[in-house]
């Protein structure tokens, strides 16, 4: 799934989004209800809100595990989807920073082919 990032504020937010450039496309890593997970410029995985973007590609990943809560739908690689997952990634730990960009190179080739110089 591709999005080109449009908008740099919203109503919920308020204020700017930083760590995106305009006009970029991205390549989205998981959905969080009406939130979008990316690999920002920083090469940080961030979740933002799906208002911001232009979807290019709408096409899903065949990986993803799609999880529904009312209306909301939650989709990510499996390995991504347990509770705390990205909170781990986010607090640098090992194990879970290694999980992410070992599926980030096997999940997401173009991505992690783009970010291979940046990556930490």
């Amino acid at each position: 799934m591709l999005v080109k990032f449009v908008k740099t504020t919203t109503p919920r937010r308020g204020g700017p989004i930083y760590s995106l450039t305009l006009g970029r496309v991205y390549e989205v890593l998981g959905v969080s209800g009406d939130m979008y997970q990316l690999l920002n410029d920083d090469n940080g995985p961030y979740l933002y809100e799906d208002e911001c973007f232009e979807v290019i590609d709408p096409t899903a990943p065949d990986f993803w595990q799609f999880e529904h809560f009312g209306s909301s739908t939650y989709a990510y690689p499996p390995s991504w989807a347990a509770p705390g997952f990205f909170e781990r990634v986010d607090d640098e730990d090992p194990l879970a920073c290694a999980q992410f960009w070992r599926d980030m190179e096997i999940l997401y080739p173009w991505t992690f082919s783009q970010r291979r110089e940046k990556r930490p």
